[in-house]
């Protein structure tokens, strides 16, 4: 059987033209788990979109650690004057991240169980993006070298 792969990087063009060619910015719930991997992907889509950060990220087990990340994202919002509003997710890491990932503890860095966290976050940021009604949803996931793209 010849299986076809998709060319995201195609796809990710051809809705930026369609967007780039409407009359009005189209809403985008970007889903973001820090501010590093959350950088380069503001500064790339923030000329075709009007930008929401959502940050979600329940597997980061050690709450302050947590509360760091999550006040890094917002100050570099705020410190680079980006008009881009920021929503916190849900950050509970018993029923979001150990419940899910529950008979995976041994699974190693970038197995199944980083595929279940994974999917985890795209649901979350789904189902947010789904009853806020924006145009489009996505992750800066797939940024970071240390996460299967692929997944």
């Amino acid at each position: 059987m010849n299986v076809l792969k998709v060319d995201y990087e195609k796809k990710m063009q051809e809705i930026l033209c369609l967007v780039k060619n409407d009359t009005s910015k189209k809403s985008l719930l970007l889903h973001s788990c820090c501010a590093p991997c959350s950088a380069a992907v503001i500064e790339f889509l923030k000329e075709y979109f009007d930008i929401t950060i959502f940050f979600y990220n329940p597997n980061i087990t050690d709450g302050s650690e947590y509360i760091k990340r999550e006040i890094e994202q917002e100050e570099y919002l705020t410190k680079n004057c980006l008009n881009i509003k920021f929503v916190k997710g849900n950050y509970d890491v018993q029923n979001d991240f150990y419940s899910i990932v529950a008979g995976y503890e041994k699974s190693p860095e970038g197995g199944e169980r980083c595929s279940l966290c994974y999917e985890k976050r795209m649901l979350e940021t789904a189902e947010f993006a789904k009853k806020e009604n924006y145009d489009y949803f996505a992750t800066v996931l797939s940024i970071s070298p240390l996460k299967n793209s692929k997944k």
